[in-house]
């Protein structure tokens, strides 16, 4: 069935309204990622423009069609409002989310997003096992969430051993700790299940989820948002250039809008692709990671969040400054990695953002530089750490907020240099330990040649000397840096991080004053 059919069954069947002249086609980006998307004629949307405004309400779509956490939990609790032959479905339905959220193990991964997951891929199981349930929620699942063509690089390590053996730096580590609980948990509850089943649902929830506004208070004009799947809708493709079309929400009714703004339209034909922002901030490891695609480079700025590869610092073998790096960030519960800004096809580290000056310490000129006590236990640490990391105890807890000191210029510019050089020993190494990574395939793949290319260009500008290769030197006039969000926790420092927790939690606290 294709996605066509899918939005006229959502017409006929769930009170969405499609307006005349819109349909479910390829998308007109013509790129291997991008699939179907919303197509409007616009000789016909010229007809329905709201009056005096170039608006087009191309979409309204109920929220009783919609899936979001409060959706789904104002239904499970909601003993009167069901037909009989779905009372036993339910009742199992709900006991089963009901043991999944009971146990403390899994209430640091408790998100909006991953009840959807465990919502539907129980509805998954207790269907595979003749349960019934509404019409609305069986055709999402199994004509939208299991037929959606995205792969994430948190399924894709739990159906490769490559993937799940190499490349872990740029891997959401929670989320595949979330997604180890859930089949641990499924496993447990169930007799059966299919596993790839289960992944497919991770998938299409992860990369289909929307952040839809929401009425806060009806006699205020404040709103809020909800993570929420929403049928049709989601078929608009994303493109921060290309953005025509907005959310919206009709306060009498409570539906979700798509608004199409006719004068932002490209008018090379009659058809045009409608597009919206599934976020503002274009961070690339994110959007792989989340919907399993690079957004198309274009004009406005893009990120690249440098993680560093914790088990390639593990191992050693860079030249640079300070031969601990790995310990010293993980003492001071850093996690390592480096903003790069892309813009103008150039690449600049943003030094602006606070965490680079974090990741500034190792190779700063440290007794020059920290407006602290000479005789402080920090202090020591670091000048000791400086010189002779291995001596360093590894039961010292060193307090970030010690070593706030004032930065003068000059330890900044020396570090920064240090950094640079470190960079360029780890470019080097990083690339030549993925020469002998076996065939990998699907989104992890794609990081990898991404990273490669970048890499290259980073270390080429830093080899040739240039002196604006940090975002502070950029001079873009008029030009603000949007926030970009840091990336979640790699597998690798997790496991790392445990170590040492482990470690300094099984020494004496008093064995580094002997």
């Amino acid at each position: 069935m294709g996605m066509q059919e899918v939005a006229d069954w959502y017409s006929r069947n769930c009170g969405i309204k499609i307006s005349p002249g819109v349909s479910v086609d390829k998308s007109l980006l013509q790129t291997p990622e991008s699939g179907s998307g919303l197509i409007v004629d616009l000789s016909n949307a010229e007809n329905y423009r709201l009056q005096d405004s170039s608006l087009v309400e191309v979409l309204r779509i109920p929220r009783s069609s919609t899936f979001s956490v409060e959706a789904i939990m104002g239904w499970l609790n909601d003993d009167d409002d069901e037909t009989y032959e779905f009372i036993d479905s339910k009742k199992e339905l709900k006991r089963y989310i009901g043991m999944f959220l009971d146990d403390q193990d899994h209430h640091s991964f408790i998100s909006e997003t991953n009840i959807l997951i465990v919502y539907f891929g129980i509805v998954a199981i207790l269907l595979a096992d003749g349960y019934a349930f509404q019409q609305n929620l069986t055709y999402y699942l199994k004509e939208v969430l299991l037929k959606t063509d995205a792969s994430i690089p948190v399924t894709s390590v739990f159906l490769d051993e490559v993937a799940s053996a190499y490349y872990c730096h740029y891997r959401n580590g929670f989320q595949e700790l979330f997604v180890s609980k859930l089949l641990q948990f499924y496993s447990q509850v169930f007799t059966d299940f299919n596993e790839e089943v289960i992944l497919k649902v991770i998938s299409g929830v992860v990369s289909r989820c929307l952040e839809i506004p929401e009425e806060a208070d009806s006699n205020t004009d404040d709103f809020m948002v909800s993570t929420t799947l929403v049928p049709v809708l989601d078929f608009v493709n994303h493109d921060n250039e290309l953005t025509n079309a907005y959310f919206d929400i009709d306060r009498k009714t409570n539906d979700i809008l798509l608004m199409l703004d006719l004068n932002k339209c490209t008018r090379k034909s009659n058809l045009c692709e409608i597009f919206i922002s599934y976020s503002p901030v274009e961070e690339l490891v994110h959007f792989m990671n989340t919907y399993g695609f690079f957004p198309q480079a274009n004009k406005k700025v893009q990120f690249w969040n440098l993680t560093i590869s914790v088990n390639l610092l593990a191992t050693g073998g860079l030249e640079c400054c300070c031969s601990d790096i790995l310990r010293f960030y993980s003492k001071l519960h850093i996690f390592p990695y480096l903003e790069l800004v892309l813009l103008n096809e150039r690449i600049w580290i943003n030094d602006t953002n606070p965490t680079t000056l974090e990741m500034l310490l190792p190779f700063m000129p440290y007794v020059d530089m920290f407006n602290n006590n000479p005789n402080s236990e920090e202090f020591k640490i670091l000048a000791q750490l400086q010189h002779n990391p291995a001596k360093v105890p590894p039961i010292v807890q060193i307090d970030k907020k010690a070593i706030s000191g004032v930065i003068s210029a000059e330890a900044l510019l020396v570090a920064k240099d240090r950094m640079l050089q470190f960079l360029c020993s780890y470019i080097t190494t990083l690339l030549k330990s993925t020469e002998n990574i076996p065939s990998m395939q699907g989104p992890l793949k794609e990081l990898s040649v991404k990273e490669a290319s970048l890499l290259e260009v980073l270390k080429n500008q830093i080899e040739e000397g240039n002196n604006s290769l940090f975002w502070s030197q950029a001079n873009i006039p008029n030009y603000k840096l949007p926030i970009c969000p840091p990336p979640s926790p790699s597998p690798d420092y997790i496991s790392t991080m445990s170590e040492i927790n482990a470690e300094q939690a099984g020494i004496p606290a008093n064995l580094h004053e002997s």
